[in-house]
């Protein structure tokens, strides 16, 4: 039996192994809630994700849910990384600005083959009716706010937990 990561960091193709282990033995890791929240951060600058990852990580203790964080420095890492017939992410937060891929860019193509998970943007872009395309289910003002954090995965956890 595998235990409990707390802080993941997934490169290129190594979480197709993770990915598959994890959705196989989901079931087996849980708090006392009995939820396991997968999450995937992408954004081009390592110190935002760290600070993202770390707020995660505060909420986890607070409220007993466990969460896998996988964390990506481009659009393109991420979609390489994903396999389309996995829906394995519940939520994925993006920076809109990086490298070659926008965040919309990134979420549009997610949103191909997964309608049914969450994505929150976290960027400095101000126009956010571009945002739209993609459906989020929130955009937030860098730098990210714990509030605004909570409240996402207040709305994350309760969707995970009535889908059992």
């Amino acid at each position: 039996m595998f235990s409990v990561i707390q802080k993941t960091t997934c490169i290129n193709m190594k979480i197709r192994t993770f990915v598959l282990l994890a959705s196989k033995k989901s079931k087996l890791l849980t708090g006392e809630t009995g939820l396991l929240i997968n999450v995937a951060i992408c954004d081009d600058m390592p110190i935002l994700r760290e600070v993202l990852a770390e707020m995660i990580h505060t909420y986890e203790a607070e409220k007993n849910i466990k969460f896998n964080l996988c964390e990506f420095g481009s659009g393109e890492e991420l979609l390489e990384a994903i396999d389309p017939d996995e829906k394995y992410f519940d939520v994925f937060f993006l920076d809109n600005h990086m490298k070659k891929l926008t965040g919309v860019d990134t979420a549009l193509h997610i949103r191909q083959y997964n309608t049914d998970c969450h994505i929150v943007f976290v960027t400095a872009s101000d126009a956010q009716y571009e945002f739209m395309s993609a459906a989020p289910l929130k955009i937030l003002r860098k730098p990210a706010q714990k509030e605004d954090v909570y409240e996402i995965l207040d709305l994350v956890s309760a969707c995970a937990s009535e889908n059992g």
